[in-house]
């Protein structure tokens, strides 16, 4: 019994070659070139800096548009069935009570001390 189980981990051990490089797998052999192009598509720092002009030309465009006007809207409905107190005029009434609110606001700013242009001109020389 012993012998079986010493021939079969031998036997194992041959036919797994784990050790082995692979045979099937295609090596690539790399010129100077290769070598280059892979570093400057994968350098860390290369895409660092990318990743900072995108974010300085995104700050840019921001910027921009922080000189437009702001508008915002609200809407909102409430249904009240059985008792309850009217909101208009604080009486007690065993009906449905229905109300819309509506809202739409707006903002520009006209000056503020030439803040905006100053953080325009800030951002173009940053992404400069």
């Amino acid at each position: 019994m012993k012998i079986h189980i010493i021939l079969s981990f031998l036997f194992t051990g041959l036919f797994l070659k784990a050790q082995e490089p692979d045979s099937l797998i295609v090596k690539k052999v790399w010129s100077l070139e290769d070598c280059i192009n892979y570093t400057l598509e994968n350098n860390i720092t290369i895409k660092q800096v990318e990743l900072r002009m995108n974010s300085s030309e995104v700050n840019l465009t921001q910027s921009k548009y922080a000189k437009l006007p702001n508008l915002s809207n609200s809407a909102s409905q409430n249904f009240s069935w059985g008792s309850s107190i009217d909101p208009i005029t604080s009486d007690f009434v065993s009906e449905q009570l229905n109300s819309t609110n509506l809202q739409l606001s707006t903002s520009v700013t006209l000056y503020n001390g030439n803040q905006m242009n100053n953080t325009i001109k800030q951002t173009i020389s940053r992404t400069e």
